[in-house]
């Protein structure tokens, strides 16, 4: 008895070593299939608790968050030796759930252990598998419990080591099934973000940037409109091709493209590439290119973004900028670039020939060692003069590397640049052309009035017009053939309103010193008038006295036009904005009614109770007062929602103010009560507790939610089969803007229409104006957010819109739009 005793109690610790074996073993095993699906992961963990519990069947439930609701996963490989039955997972409610949930009703594990066959499986057992034994326990996080896990059809009675093998596995299971759905829930959302951000920016058509998506093998999935613009392509025609692709880019850059298009693909890394698109009219184009790998989980390359910019005039402009440093080495005067201590930045190659110093010893001088004119304290006063005036122009001497020295003319102009001062100074070697000077001067100055492209005439005046453009003659329509005008002339041809102006900044040229600019009409002799602009720089000679002036006149009259015109459609859109919100107080008429007949309401109550309590044998002043009180609180609301709805209908001039956006919601929410109503709609709202303040204008922004809120009313009148919800949502999008949402379980969007959704003068109502939706997306536009829709998962279509947040100013205070 005693050999069989320790047998058995041998036997006993050999079994409990191979099941905590088994046991981290198959926690190990959970952790090698951590990237697997969820069900697998699922069906996993009950194999191996059938395993470790010497079961034959089992099952896991999950919770919800309220534990009402358990999603049953059961009888996975093991269990269908058996019946060869495989149930899907299923949702049941735990009130009526059988036996099999009495484990979480409990909260403690629930061990049965009858020998005779049983059923408690009443909801959720397949087939008519037969349960003899089973046990349940429940999995606990915190004080949650989050899924319940079961057994059966052991051999022999369920005991608490059972209890702990499972739970024990259960528990590493859950953790790891929290992992995988935060890990899949990161990665959904960083792979959406990602597309999304790759999408929208191409509307950015300022920047010229085109959005594109790729299979990865040069086969377009998406274009953005920007994209079909830069390469000509007509979109109604559907994707290029690739080949149609290939045909655009110059046959020197197609190399370059499909090279680093294979290390996209191949090396799964950006790449990007600088090319040109050649069109059939021979025009040509350069583009950039960005493009982005967007993997799997496990690495494999999905599909290819990417970003193609028009960077055809920035090219210019690198072409012209290397132009101009050719053409500032190759000049006949010298540039140099001093400090405001007189230090030498910068020489170009013509000071150097002129100087005889190399750059390099030229780059560690000062002002004062090649012009002996200058000595440290006359710079001094020369930066603060030059600082002052901005620019002047005088005549000096330089001293050559050998010794002599040669007359020049100096041209500097004070810049600050990124909060550092410069003197930029065109030196000019006059030696041979001292007595040409004067006319070499004017000379250089004449030349620039030859740009008739950009309407404007340059001249020179010295009391008395000296020199004027062929521009300038086309611009007061007078006859160059007939001669310089005289000053009368030309004062007779410029509007008597504006003549003061004229003098005045001749005035400032002259007697100032300084550069001066006027804006003034021009009359021509059969009434046309015309805008100009005109600006006059002073030219002094070495001692700063004033010479003569120069300047340019530069014919505004489109421009003007144009701004005017701009002024006319901003007042227009500004009235349609009104006609808008007055129309909707009609269609709101019963609602605001009633809003206001609630306080009149409790006036006409309240004072009847304050006659009653005076009239009495012993008349109670202290509830007449707080009758009176009554009234005059009701008063005040009554006030408030007519001051609301005057300000609703009010033509006013666009006010700035930091706003919550929750209270300025629900202060119109009330205004559309009895409408909602009437259509039997319900008007739910989810708003974020810590929504960030916005700067905005209060009667603007609530149209647009009554625009929105007006628009989900009217989408959900012809529902039947299902709850007219309309819910409104805020939230902080990220640290700089605010999110409103307003979903409705309406018709949803046509995809032929939503394109044209907010286009002025589109609509799809019988009676509609057309100008809701377009009007509420320019009053966001000039708030500097952005309004969209989009159509729901389900029934019913989703208007979003984004305002910036306010921000904090330098010295505290908050900035104003």
């Amino acid at each position: 008895m005693e050999i069989n005793h320790h047998l058995t109690e041998r036997q006993r610790l050999e079994d409990a070593l191979r099941l905590n074996e088994l046991r981290a073993e198959a926690l190990l095993q959970l952790n090698e299939i951590a990237e697997q699906p969820m069900q697998m992961i699922i069906d996993f963990a009950l194999e191996k608790a059938i395993a470790l519990t010497r079961s034959k069947i089992g099952y896991l439930a999950f919770l919800d968050a309220n534990e009402t609701l358990l999603t049953m996963h059961s009888w996975p490989k093991a269990a269908t030796d058996e019946r060869a039955v495989e149930v899907p997972p299923q949702p049941y409610s735990l009130a009526e759930a059988g036996r099999w949930a009495e484990a979480v009703r409990q909260r403690r594990p629930v061990i049965d252990n009858q020998d005779a066959p049983s059923r408690p499986f009443e909801s959720g057992a397949p087939g008519d598998v037969e349960v003899v034994r089973h046990m349940d326990v429940p999995v606990i996080e915190g004080e949650r419990i989050v899924a319940v896990a079961g057994v059966g059809n052991k051999e022999t009675p369920y005991d608490d080591d059972d209890v702990r093998q499972l739970m024990i596995l259960m528990v590493g299971m859950w953790r790891l099934v929290q992992r995988k759905e935060g890990e899949d829930r990161l990665r959904a959302t960083a792979d959406a973000l990602r597309r999304s951000e790759a999408y929208l920016a191409e509307a950015q058509r300022l920047t010229q940037t085109g959005s594109w998506a790729d299979d990865g093998a040069m086969r377009p999935l998406y274009w953005s409109l920007e994209n079909y613009r830069i390469f000509e392509f007509d979109p109604q025609q559907g994707l290029p091709t690739r080949d149609q692709l290939l045909e655009r880019i110059h046959p020197d850059d197609r190399d370059k493209v499909l090279q680093a298009f294979e290390t996209v693909i191949h090396q799964k890394v950006e790449s990007q590439a600088e090319y040109r698109i050649v069109f059939p009219d021979g025009i040509v184009k350069y583009a950039h290119s960005i493009a982005h790998p967007v993997l799997d989980a496990n690495g494999e390359l999905l599909e290819v973004l990417g970003s193609t910019v028009d960077i055809t005039e920035r090219k210019h402009a690198d072409r012209a900028l290397a132009l101009a440093s050719f053409a500032l080495n190759n000049a006949h005067d010298g540039a140099v670039l001093l400090d405001e201590h007189g230090r030498i930045l910068y020489v170009n190659d013509e000071a150097c020939r002129q100087s005889g110093y190399t750059r390099d010893e030229l780059l560690e001088m000062s002002v004062w060692d090649v012009n002996p004119d200058f000595t440290a304290e006359k710079w001094c006063d020369q930066w603060q003069t030059l600082k002052t005036r901005q620019s002047v122009t005088f005549e000096s001497h330089h001293r050559r590397k050998d010794g002599g020295t040669f007359p020049v003319e100096i041209g500097a102009k004070y810049l600050e640049h990124e909060g550092t001062a410069f003197n930029v100074a065109i030196v000019r070697d006059i030696s041979e052309r001292k007595r040409a000077e004067e006319a070499l001067r004017r000379s250089e100055s004449y030349l620039a009035e030859a740009q008739r492209l950009t309407h404007t005439g340059s001249w020179a005046d010295n009391g008395h017009p000296v020199y004027w453009s062929e521009e300038h003659y086309r611009l007061y329509a007078l006859d160059p053939q007939q001669g310089l005008p005289t000053r009368e002339q030309t004062l007779e041809r410029i509007h008597p309103d504006d003549r003061e102006t004229v003098l005045q900044a001749f005035e400032s040229v002259i007697h100032g010193k300084l550069d001066a600019e006027a804006y003034y009409r021009i009359i021509l002799p059969g009434g046309t008038v015309k805008y100009a602009h005109g600006i006059g720089h002073p030219v002094l000679d070495a001692n700063g006295k004033f010479v003569e002036m120069v300047g340019t006149t530069v014919d505004i009259t489109e421009r003007k036009r144009a701004e005017d015109e701009r002024a006319r459609l901003h007042q227009l859109e500004a009235d349609l904005a009104h006609i808008n919100r007055v129309s909707m107080m009609g269609e709101l008429a019963a609602s605001i009614a009633h809003e206001v007949n609630q306080p009149l309401s409790g006036v006409v109550s309240n004072g009847s109770a304050c006659l009653r309590w005076l009239a009495g044998d012993a008349p109670n002043l202290e509830e007449a007062r707080e009758a009176a009180r009554r009234i005059v609180r009701d008063g005040k609301r009554a006030a408030e929602i007519i001051a609301r709805i005057r300000a609703l209908t009010k033509r006013t001039a666009a006010q700035g103010e930091k706003l919550d956006l929750n209270e300025t919601i629900r202060e119109i929410l009330p205004l559309v009560g009895d409408e909602a109503k009437k259509k039997s709609v319900s008007i739910l709202t989810c708003f974020a507790e810590d929504t960030l303040p916005v700067i905005g204008d209060r009667v603007q922004l609530q149209q647009v939610v009554l625009n929105l809120v007006m628009n989900g009313i009217e989408a959900m009148c012809t529902i039947t089969d299902r709850p007219r919800e309309l819910v409104i949502t805020s939230r902080n999008a990220d640290q700089d803007y605010v999110e409103v949402t307003i979903q409705d379980s309406g018709i949803g969007l046509d995809p032929d229409q939503s394109a044209r959704i907010f286009d002025a003068f589109y609509t799809t109502k019988a009676t509609g104006m057309g100008m809701g939706l377009s009007i509420s997306r320019s009053i966001i536009h000039a708030h500097g957010g952005r309004l969209w829709a989009t159509a729901n998962d389900g029934p019913g279509t989703t208007f979003h819109f984004t305002l910036p947040r306010e921000q904090e100013e330098a010295n505290g205070e908050s900035a104003r739009v």
